[in-house]
């Protein structure tokens, strides 16, 4: 659960109250993740991956109850408390992941939230960005040409 609270105050300024809101980090809050941005995502208590987006080939199985294998991980994002970004295989197959450190009230460090798009997926993003640049720039060329061509034309018959 994710537990926020913020003092409800009177107009004298006194607090009257509190206002509390709870959010459980499930699959289904993590399913809503991904189909609001098609990022993969899980929650890791410690280093055990206790909710997770990521399915099975069967299409129902979640992948928790799993240790993070990345000492890299572990080290940065556990132990230093930083945020990590790279690029690294989750059952088998290539990501670009972000691991963020989440803590508790005391800012001790509980667990890691992990967001993932799948590698493949950002590099035909890229390759269709260049692709739509390259064919704007030959546009933008081609609009350039066609009023110096007839500026040529109209000097050239001047000319004779």
């Amino acid at each position: 659960l994710i537990e926020a609270a913020t003092p409800i105050r009177g107009t004298n300024g006194d607090i009257i109250g509190v206002a509390i809101t709870k959010e459980a980090l499930d699959n289904s809050f993590l399913d809503g993740i991904y189909y609001s941005t098609n990022l993969s995502s899980a929650v890791y208590a410690g280093n055990i991956r206790s909710a997770s987006s990521f399915v099975a080939n069967n299409g129902t199985s979640r992948f928790v109850g799993i240790s993070e294998p990345s000492s890299e991980v572990k080290q940065v994002v556990l132990k230093q408390g930083q945020i990590f970004n790279g690029s690294l295989n989750i059952l088998n197959r290539s990501y670009i992941v972000v691991y963020s450190p989440l803590k508790d009230v005391d800012n001790n460090i509980i667990g890691m939230l992990l967001t993932a798009q799948p590698q493949q997926t950002v590099l035909k993003t890229i390759a269709h960005s260049i692709e739509l640049t390259f064919l704007i720039a030959v546009i933008l060329l081609l609009i350039m040409v066609f009023p110096a061509y007839l500026l040529a034309k109209r000097m050239a018959r001047q000319f004779q």
